[in-house]
């Protein structure tokens, strides 16, 4: 650790990763360091919202930073690191030692994590302290009818519950994580995956409250709807009038 004790940082500039009219802006790393997940989504795909280089893999903690370490050694613009799965990184130890090496190693470094919401609230002051300034949480549905759909099941504290009994719970849990992140001070997006025929009337709902919660961006991210997995996906012009609907509670962020 550069035989130095680490200490908090002072807030930094936002990152492309975290950016509304670029998500996918050079010099932002994803790292797959976590490969379990505590949700089933019916739209599930576990090499969704990872970099193209690094996509379907699962990396130790280890091969991890040594991945950031040899980029910048070879010179390469990197000014961010999200992990971002290719499971849910709340669930995962792994998550948590490659976030405390990268903040003592690089602490030029932005670090954030994409998760599903439903363990910040249990887990934020833990990610704060290992220095991420970024969030990104994926809400995608508003109404607990609407999580029945796009979800199945949940894994929480080691009890797995059905949707049907934990709808509310998921949902409560995501926008008070959400809440606290703002709160602490992170730069905060939602990611609302649209399922045709699922949740498309969820969508502004979610963008709405988040924008009141005081997230900066929402990405809205295409998926199979109707039976989910296997269903069919939202055409562009679909997409491109939520995404145009759900701008609004964002222009002045």
């Amino acid at each position: 650790m550069r035989g130095k004790q680490c200490t908090s940082r002072e807030r930094v500039p936002i990152s492309p990763c975290f950016s509304l009219d670029d998500p996918n802006a050079s010099g932002c790393l994803r790292l797959p360091v976590a490969p379990a997940c505590n949700i089933q989504c019916g739209f599930c795909s576990r090499t969704f919202d990872l970099g193209e280089e690094l996509q379907g893999l699962s990396l130790t903690p280890e091969a991890a930073v040594e991945e950031v370490r040899s980029r910048i050694e070879r010179g390469e613009r990197v000014s961010s690191v999200v992990v971002s799965g290719p499971g849910e990184p709340l669930a995962n130890a792994a998550t948590f030692v490659v976030l405390r090496q990268l903040n003592c190693l690089f602490p030029e470094l932005l670090l954030g994590i994409s998760t599903n919401g439903l363990l910040l609230r249990d887990r934020l002051e833990q990610v704060v302290a290992d220095g991420v300034r970024s969030v990104a949480i994926t809400i995608s549905a508003f109404w607990p009818e609407t999580a029945k759909r796009v979800y199945s099941r949940i894994l929480y504290k080691g009890r797995r519950y059905s949707l049907e009994d934990a709808a509310e719970f998921l949902l409560r849990n995501q926008w008070q994580g959400m809440m606290l992140a703002v709160d602490a001070g992170l730069h905060v997006t939602v990611n609302g995956v649209f399922s045709p025929g699922v949740n498309e009337g969820d969508i502004p709902l979610i963008a709405e409250k988040a924008g009141q919660y005081g997230a900066r961006a929402m990405h809205i991210l295409p998926a199979p709807g109707e039976g989910l997995k296997d269903g069919a996906m939202p055409d562009e012009k679909a997409l491109a009038a939520l995404r145009e609907k759900c701008r609004s509670f964002f222009e002045d962020r």
